[in-house]
């Protein structure tokens, strides 16, 4: 069987699939991305494609997307046509549907069946649009974001068959589309992301702290974003710091392009600006996976947030490891997690109630180990990668 993938950021959801389906020699795998070219996965020829650079993709803030995506797929087809004369006819096609990078391969390859995954479709009311409550997004933006769903939904058509990871991130999307998407997670290996008992963590500056005995709080960022809450988590960080002279808080991630636009210093500024402890603030950047998986085992407790968005991995991988978990009272957050069961949650800005919720986890750690075993459960029940399955 031949497989084709195609996704901007290789591997990203599309890891373990291409991996387990490579390790069948009968197999050919394929992977086309424009990153992280680099990581090589077992078996898995990657190929990179790379639109050309226009400053029509700059010229009008709409149809940002629109042209980009078409050149995307303008290459992703040349890429294809030449896989097609040596000879790479696949059995089936699986790509990213957000980008527009697959949005021509029905003109390659025309009877090849193809699996779209469906992330995200951008609603005007009852997601992220109109999440914040002390400002609207603007009818530019609105405009923008309704002009980001024409390639998502071009995907959708020219595709014979969709996945989205979510229940709530297939509800976003139109009522007329979700009868062809399965929600299908990608699931989460419980055998890496594992509770284990640590009696020291180093920090980057020499520091050891004692996991029994210290009071380790973790939030994990990829890149800062307002999505994810930063601004809620620093003013929660001075409160904590107000509240708890022995309280450390481990950062991962750092300030970079991400879902939203920030000018440059943004978030630096802010950290600057807080009023903590910088002795006890400690902002360890991007860690190997190993290493993230470390900050989370010594983790005494742990905040997420999220708008109305995409959940996280990071989010289930620290239920997986068993973290007392404090999370906003989110949509994405509460079709996994459940308030006082398996996670304590707070409203998305309160800054205040989200140090409670920390207050209270560190106050009484076995309840907050009974939460982190909660958390490890419900994963390893309904997540793991063994046991996850479509849902029609």
């Amino acid at each position: 069987m031949k497989i084709l993938f195609i996704h901007p950021n290789q591997p990203s959801q599309f890891r373990r699939p291409a991996i387990e389906l490579a390790s069948d020699s009968s197999n050919e795998v394929v992977f086309l991305s424009r990153k992280n070219l680099e990581i090589q996965l077992p078996n898995v020829k990657v190929i990179g494609f790379h639109e050309k650079d226009t400053e029509a993709v700059k010229s009008d803030s709409f149809s940002t997307k629109v042209v980009a995506g078409s050149l995307r797929a303008t290459a992703v087809a040349s890429v294809c046509l030449a896989l097609k004369q040596q000879g790479f006819i696949p059995d089936i096609i699986v790509a990213h549907s957000g980008w527009g990078d697959g949005l021509f391969l029905k003109t390659v390859y025309p009877s090849v069946p193809q699996l779209n995954y469906m992330e995200f479709f951008f609603q005007p009311i009852g997601a992220d649009l109109d999440f914040e409550p002390s400002s609207s997004s603007g009818p530019n933006i609105l405009a923008a974001r309704a002009m980001d769903n024409t390639i998502h939904m071009a995907n959708f058509f020219n595709a014979d068959w969709c996945v989205s990871p979510t229940y709530w991130q297939r509800s976003v999307h139109p009522i007329e589309m979700q009868s062809k998407i399965s929600v299908l997670h990608e699931g989460v290996n419980t055998k890496l992301c594992v509770p284990k008992q640590w009696d020291s963590y180093e920090l980057p500056n020499g520091k050891v702290l004692n996991p029994l005995t210290d009071e380790i709080v973790t939030h994990i960022q990829r890149q800062f974003d307002k999505y994810r809450g930063f601004e809620t988590v620093i003013r929660a960080v001075e409160e904590i710091h107000r509240r708890r002279p022995n309280a450390h808080i481990l950062i991962v991630g750092k300030e970079g392009e991400s879902y939203t636009p920030s000018k440059p210093g943004y978030y630096k500024n802010m950290i600057n600006e807080a009023d903590c402890d910088r002795s006890r603030v400690h902002f360890l950047g991007h860690l190997s996976f190993q290493e993230y998986i470390k900050v989370l085992q010594v983790s005494s407790a742990n905040i997420y947030l999220t708008y109305p968005f995409v959940l996280s991995w990071s989010f289930m991988e620290a239920m997986a490891v068993g973290c007392p978990m404090i999370c906003s009272n989110t949509s994405p957050v509460a079709e996994v997690a459940e308030d006082q069961k398996n996670c304590l949650m707070f409203d998305f800005f309160d800054a205040s109630e989200l140090a409670d919720s920390v207050d209270r986890v560190l106050d009484d750690r076995t309840f907050g180990k009974r939460l982190g075993v909660a958390a490890r459960e419900k994963i390893v029940q309904q997540y793991d990668r063994s046991v996850v399955d479509y849902d029609d």
